[in-house]
């Protein structure tokens, strides 16, 4: 089992930013990368540093300045199966319902471009099934809303000014 991260990045004229999932976290000392296991030690990272590392992929790292953070949620544990409970196991209509997206067309453009996996997606007769883990993967947590999470810098839009700006937390 490894533990995840979401985070949210600013993104220019989008208040909620931008939004990297799955991905690990990172401090670094004289070249040495160490990873982030909980919020506290990535609070206390960002307080006592102006950036962290994140990787999407084992050993590529990508440096990221506290400024350019805007919210960071989990640790979400990502468990590695050989089975798959079939209760795991969604049409796209299902998925989408669970995961708040509109509607399977999402999914179903994504499994045109290959962003699943083999063993997660599967077409039977007219009927394509996906796995949990695949959805997890791609899509983050369904209930992402409650899971801990730390604000380190909020962004709010500015009536006088006309302008976006942020108010750092950590």
């Amino acid at each position: 089992m490894r533990e995840s991260f979401i985070v949210y990045i600013k993104w220019p004229g989008k208040l909620e930013g931008y939004k990297k999932w799955p991905v690990t976290l990172f401090g670094n000392d004289d070249h040495t990368y160490h990873q982030l296991h909980t919020l506290e030690e990535v609070r206390n990272w960002l307080k006592k540093n102006n950036k962290i590392y994140f990787s999407v992929q084992v050993d590529s790292y990508q440096q990221i300045l506290t400024s350019q953070i805007l919210t960071v949620i989990g640790p979400i544990p990502i468990t590695e199966r050989e089975t798959i409970p079939i209760q795991d196991v969604y049409t796209l209509k299902e998925a989408a319902l669970r995961w708040g997206l509109s509607d399977g067309s999402t999914i179903r453009k994504a499994i045109e471009r290959n962003k699943f996996e083999n063993h997660e997606v599967k077409k039977s007769e007219s009927t394509w099934l996906i796995t949990t883990d695949g959805m997890m993967r791609l899509y983050g947590p369904k209930n992402e809303e409650s899971l801990p999470s730390l604000i380190v810098n909020k962004m709010y839009y500015n009536e006088e000014t006309g302008k976006f700006q942020t108010e750092r937390k950590v």
